[in-house]
């Protein structure tokens, strides 16, 4: 357990027993370096807060250090067994002097930093919102690298053992380079960036707001993908393994494949999709505002379906698992299957539907403004009822359940 040293007692402590110290934020830089200068065993020292501390002596058994949020520090000497280094938001810090042991590394927002020091042994590096870096060293064992908002970076070198990588909004990066061994990838926002190398482990990509990107490569190990709002993007490739899906606004996209594995996609606002094919393991459909959607195909294992403002439907179709379906404002609407598990109902301003098929198990159900609506059917389950400017509505059977109702305008 770390002791805490403080203005009290930083000169009458034993010192030479000392291995891991806690620095009170309230010290002073004098009264830290002379506890520093008497301290020989020191191998963890945190010093986090310390906004008097301007400086970090040398320190040759020290393996941890943390000194976050230290406003003052604008300098750390040479620590040459240190394998842990936290230094965000330390605002006034330039450089960082080449740690050959290090293995961990946050310096995020450290504000005034311009480059990171070849390290041969880290593993770790968080330098997210470093604005002035430029670009990342070759490091040969790093696994993971947090980058994001470092909006002067211009280059990610060749990382061969990199896994994990976030370059969200690097606004200025052009270019992924080829990294063996990712499997995790975001990109978001990276405006500038036209394509996704080929990756062939990677599981996971955000690329969401990359306007350049017209296509993707075979990535053969993907599960998730988000390319939301890639305005230049037309076709999804063949992922085989694909279990999620956004790819919400992307206005040229024209098509989805057949994805064996998927159980999650959001389609919405894709004002070219016309078709979503028949997808054996999907449980989730968001299709909210897709324009030019005339169908919904048979998903037998569907749960979750949300089509609202798809002008085009005329029909849900039987889904013997669905429990929840937004289907409002749908205009050329006449028709919903029977839906034995349904709970959920959401069919508000269908203009053009005329009746609510049998559900047994419906719980919650909003028809609001079905100016066509002519009945509402015995459904014995029933607890929450909007029929409210139902006007075709003369009567209503009794709900033993129901709990709320507005069924204001209604025929009478």
């Amino acid at each position: 357990m770390a002791t805490l040293i403080t203005l009290d007692n930083y000169l009458s402590l034993d010192k030479d027993n000392l291995t891991s110290v806690k620095i009170d934020s309230e010290i002073t830089n004098d009264a830290f370096l002379i506890f520093i200068s008497k301290v020989f065993n020191l191998t963890s020292l945190d010093c986090s807060g310390c906004k008097n501390i301007t400086s970090i002596p040398e320190l040759p058994n020290l393996t941890k250090l943390v000194c976050y949020e230290c406003k003052g520090l604008t300098s750390i000497h040479h620590l040459p067994n240190l394998t842990y280094l936290d230094c965000h938001s330390c605002i006034l810090l330039t450089d960082l002097p080449l740690f050959p042991n290090l293995n961990t590394l946050v310096c995020s927002e450290c504000y005034k930093l311009t480059n990171i020091p070849v390290l041969p042994n880290l593993i770790y590096l968080d330098c997210h919102r470093c604005e002035l870096l430029t670009s990342i060293p070759v490091l040969p064992n790093l696994t993971e690298l947090d980058c994001y908002n470092c909006i002067g970076l211009m280059d990610i070198p060749e990382l061969p053992n990199l896994t994990n990588l976030d370059c969200y909004r690097c606004e200025l990066l052009t270019t992924i380079p080829v990294l063996p061994n990712l499997t995790s990838l975001s990109c978001s926002g990276c405006e500038k960036i036209k394509c996704i190398p080929k990756l062939s482990n990677l599981t996971t990509l955000d690329c969401d707001q990359c306007n350049r990107i017209r296509c993707l490569p075979d990535l053969p190990k993907l599960t998730y993908l988000n390319c939301q709002g890639s305005k230049l993007l037309t076709t999804i490739p063949v992922f085989l393994n694909l279990t999620t899906l956004y790819c919400r606004g992307c206005n040229r996209l024209n098509g989805i494949p057949v994805l064996p594995n998927l159980t999650y996609l959001n389609c919405g606002e894709c004002k070219k999709l016309k078709r979503i094919p028949e997808l054996p393991n999907l449980t989730e459909l968001d299709c909210y505002l897709c324009n030019r959607l005339k169908c919904i195909p048979y998903l037998p294992n569907l749960t979750t379906l949300d089509c609202k403002w798809c002008k085009l439907i005329t029909t849900i179709p039987v889904l013997p698992n669905l429990t929840t379906l937004d289907c409002g404002v749908c205009d050329r609407l006449t028709c919903i299957s029977e839906l034995p598990n349904l709970t959920s109902l959401n069919c508000y301003s269908c203009h053009s539907l005329t009746s609510i098929p049998d559900l047994p198990n419906i719980i919650n159900l909003d028809c609001s403004m079905c100016k066509l609506l002519r009945k509402i059917p015995n459904l014995p389950s029933l607890t929450n009822l909007d029929n409210s400017g139902c006007s075709m509505i003369i009567s209503m059977p009794v709900f033993p359940n129901l709990k709320i109702l507005n069924n204001t305008s209604m025929a009478q």
